[in-house]
């Protein structure tokens, strides 16, 4: 099965997806996020339309679609992106959430979102 996890922040819904060869590296990720306060959810299996690899420097929404790739100032995402573990995808407009996790072996087995914890200000 696919994983996914679609982290939901201010800067854009952005959906990284990988295989069972790459569950180790982004378990490491996924433990950060939890010790960090980030909530997961656990998202009822759906089909991840794949985005063609290609590296073009982006200036607009558009061109990041068209490109397939963006470049997250994340030092340990970026890492898996440039190894070639992990790519982006189209996320899906709706998603159908089974339930909250803080497994994170569950996590990265699954088609998840993540939203960061909520602060007051």
């Amino acid at each position: 099965m696919q994983r996914s996890v679609t982290f939901l922040d201010c800067s854009g819904d952005v959906t990284l997806v990988w295989d069972e060869t790459t569950d180790e590296k982004m378990l490491k990720i996924i433990e950060d996020r939890i010790a960090k306060g980030w909530v997961f959810y656990v998202l009822k299996p759906r089909t991840i339309p794949m985005l063609p690899p290609k590296k073009v420097k982006a200036r607009t929404i558009d061109e990041v679609k068209e490109a397939g790739s963006v470049i997250i100032m994340d030092k340990d995402v970026n890492l898996l992106f440039s190894n070639g573990d992990i790519r982006t995808a189209t996320p899906a407009n709706d998603l159908d959430v089974v339930k909250r996790s803080t497994d994170s072996r569950e996590i990265v087995r699954s088609q998840t979102a993540a939203v960061k914890p909520a602060r007051g200000g």
